[in-house]
C-alpha cells in the first residue's frame, strides 16, 4: 500500500513523461498526492506502516486454528507456523483472520477517500480550462436543441426505428464520425439499441469528438 504508482520513485508522469508536481498532502503527511495537468494522470503516495508483528492463535472457523505471525497495525501477513512448536494456552487468541479495524488498514481508507476526492477536484479544474471542457459543454447542449431532436428523428425514421446493427428496436443515433458534428451529413448517422451504441464507441476508440470537433463556414 505504498502509492498508486507505477513508478513512486520518480515524479515523472509515465503517461506523458513530464513533471508532476506535489499538489496536495494530508495533513499528517500520511499521503502525497501528485498530479500531471498535461494529462491529469495521479499518483498517491501512502506512508508506509511501521509494523508491530504479533504470534497469534486465529480461529479460521468454529473448529479450525491457525498459529500465525502478523502485524497488528496494518493485518499484513508474515508467516504461519505448526501449532505443535507453541504453546498454545500462552498465545493471544484473535476471533477473526482478517482484522479490517487495523489502526493502520482505518487510516489508509480514510486518506484514499480524501484523496480521491481530491483528484476529481483536479480533474475538473483541469477540464474546465481546457479545449475539452468548452467542446464537450458544447456538444451536451447541442443533444438537447430542436436541431439535433429533428436530425435523430430523421435518422430513426429512415431505419425504421432498427438498429443498423442488429435489427432490434433502437432510441438512439450514433455518430459515425465527429468531423461535420452540427452540421452532419445523413450517413454519419446511425440508428443503433443500447447495446450496439457502446460496441460502436468500444470498436472505435478514435472516435472522438474533442480530437474530430472542426469549426465550419456555414456560408461556402
Amino acid at each position: 500500500m505504498e502509492g498508486d504508482s507505477r513508478n513512486s520513485k520518480s515524479n515523472i508522469c509515465y503517461k506523458c513523461e513530464t513533471e508532476m508536481p506535489l499538489v496536495y498532502e494530508h495533513e499528517e503527511g500520511f499521503g502525497k498526492l501528485y498530479f500531471c495537468s498535461k494529462c491529469r494522470n495521479s499518483r498517491i503516495d501512502y506512508r508506509k506502516c511501521e509494523h508491530y508483528f504479533e504470534t497469534a492463535l486465529y480461529y479460521l472457523s468454529p473448529n479450525i486454528t491457525q498459529v500465525t505471525t502478523k502485524c497488528v497495525k496494518c493485518d499484513t501477513f508474515l508467516r504461519a507456523h505448526k501449532k505443535k512448536d507453541f504453546n498454545l494456552n500462552k498465545l493471544p487468541v484473535r476471533e477473526r483472520y482478517h482484522n479490517p479495524e487495523a489502526p493502520y488498514l482505518i487510516k489508509f481508507h480514510q486518506v484514499r477517500i480524501e484523496m480521491q476526492a481530491k483528484i476529481e477536484e483536479l480533474k475538473l479544474t483541469s477540464r474546465k480550462i481546457s479545449r475539452e471542457w468548452n467542446i464537450q459543454v458544447w456538444y451536451y447542449g447541442y443533444l438537447e436543441s430542436n436541431i439535433w431532436r429533428r436530425k435523430r428523428e430523421f435518422i430513426l425514421k429512415r431505419s425504421g426505428y432498427k438498429c443498423e446493427r442488429c435489427g432490434k428496436p433502437s432510441k438512439y443515433v450514433h455518430h459515425r464520425t465527429y468531423e461535420r458534428v452540427g452540421y452532419e451529413n445523413p450517413e454519419d448517422l446511425m440508428a443503433v439499441c443500447k447495446s450496439c451504441h457502446g460496441k460502436e464507441h468500444s470498436e472505435n476508440p478514435g472516435l472522438d469528438i474533442v480530437s474530430q470537433f472542426k469549426i465550419h463556414d456555414c456560408s461556402q
